[in-house]
């Protein structure tokens, strides 16, 4: 085993719930700022609320023209579906329907917090990555949406899925969806809130997919989501902020300075962890998307796999003991890299 250890007081947290992880020394002089300013600045919280606006409107795709924030996932989703059922209501109206109730629909292994049972949505099975199967899952949805259109509010799903196995649909279908959707005048939502804004590299997974949907539901902080759309939508609880504008807008303004190495750095990573799966051999699979990798492993036995890495310093998200998820802070350098592959090629001896 390497007699390399990473000293406790710089030790990096790998399933960190912030972007540039959570014990960042980096982000502790942006907290100390920020609670100095809290005491100190003249700024009031209506001009820290415009300016982090501003900024996040030059991160953003300019075909998203309209921005609210709310306090936290759970409430910018529930709008976001309220939003679009009433869009859907005031667009047929138009057309002489009424007393409609529209309804949302979902893809089975995507996770939205009690969209079933709050708002009877329907869900149909997602498509494996081959066009056979895109095909036939985009014909049942069209058949879905020639039905009953009039009562399809909108289509919610995650770009890139996490909750029972990682998975990212592929252009060409995301395109095909969009157009359908277009096409039967209903919202196509992304919900990239299961990520931080920056984690895959870009502060919209739907920026790298180079693929825009209508509205997208985004997380900044832990207490601090929202959503961006192209259309004038008619958003509710919306949230008056206090000084957490203030950090959100430090932290993303200094995670610029790091998500431009995001791509060099996610090709080191991944040609080390390709070698170390050659060697290894109880790795089965590798995915990426930026900074966020996905390794799941063929399994003998039910040691923890979570315990297996903690004992050599790494710190990890784990799924049904085969699936362990590294979430990178965008700061790693290339020797902060070699370390802690060279920890987890260690931990594979145990498992």
């Amino acid at each position: 085993m390497s007699d390399k250890k990473l000293n406790s007081e710089s030790n990096y947290n790998f399933c960190s719930p912030l972007p540039l992880g959570d014990n960042n020394p980096n982000l502790k002089k942006l907290e100390n700022k920020f609670n100095d300013l809290i005491f100190t600045a003249p700024t009031s919280k209506s001009n820290i609320k415009d300016i982090f606006l501003s900024f996040w409107k030059s991160q953003i795709p300019k075909s998203f023209r309209e921005t609210v924030l709310f306090n936290n996932t759970d409430i910018a989703l529930e709008s976001a579906i309220k939003s679009s059922i009433r869009y859907k209501k005031r667009m047929a109206s138009k057309l002489g329907f009424r007393d409609l109730s529209p309804k949302i629909f979902y893809f089975t292994n995507s996770k939205h917090s009690k969209l079933q049972e709050d708002y009877n949505a329907i869900s149909t099975s997602p498509p494996e990555p081959n066009t056979d199967s895109e095909n036939e899952v985009l014909d049942r949805i069209e058949t879905l949406f020639k039905l009953n259109s009039v009562n399809v509010a909108a289509f919610i799903l995650n770009p890139i899925q996490t909750f029972e196995r990682d998975l990212s649909f592929r252009f060409n279908f995301l395109k095909k969806l969009k157009k359908l959707c277009d096409q039967y005048q209903t919202l196509l939502i992304f919900d990239e809130s299961n990520f931080y804004c920056g984690q895959t590299g870009t502060p919209f997974i739907c920026q790298g997919l180079e693929l825009y949907p209508h509205l997208v539901i985004f997380k900044v902080l832990p207490n601090l989501s929202g959503i961006s759309s192209n259309l004038n939508l008619e958003f509710i609880n919306k949230t008056s902020w206090d000084l957490d504008y203030l950090r959100a807008y430090e932290l993303l303004n200094e995670q610029q300075k790091y998500l431009k190495n995001v791509s060099d750095l996610n090709l080191y990573i991944r040609k080390r962890l390709d070698l170390i799966k050659k060697r290894s051999k109880k790795i089965l699979e590798i995915k990426n998307w930026g900074f966020y990798f996905s390794i799941s492993f063929r399994r003998e036995n039910t040691t923890s796999l979570s315990n297996i890495f903690k004992k050599n310093q790494i710190l990890v998200n784990t799924f049904n003991n085969i699936l362990v998820r590294f979430h990178f802070p965008l700061i790693l350098s290339k020797k902060d890299i070699d370390t802690i592959l060279s920890h987890f090629e260690d931990s594979l001896s145990l498992i």
